[in-house]
């Protein structure tokens, strides 16, 4: 970050919006923040007036499927053997 790279870009112009004078509408690229498929993209788009700020924002994406670990298989075996050490002690 510190040698002057753009990590991420704002695309937007102003405009009338519907009878808001000067308002900035735009688009901020979210793949680089890893939570969007890469082949889906992820923007969120808003727009910003000169009297209020973030208005509303509409995040536009596809979330990436999320594998299940082999662990998880394993936490079933473990609770039971957890509970069989509880029975012992009483």
């Amino acid at each position: 970050m510190g040698n002057g790279q753009t990590l991420a870009l704002f695309s937007g112009k102003w405009s009338n919006n519907g009878g808001d004078d000067n308002v900035l509408e735009g688009e901020f690229d979210l793949s680089l923040l890893s939570l969007f498929d890469a082949n889906s993209g992820g923007v969120i788009s808003t727009y910003l007036t000169m009297t209020c700020v973030n208005d509303e924002a509409l995040v536009t994406a596809e979330v990436s499927a999320v594998p299940i670990p082999a662990a998880l298989w394993l936490f079933g075996p473990a609770l039971l053997g957890l509970l069989g050490l509880r029975r012992k002690e009483i």
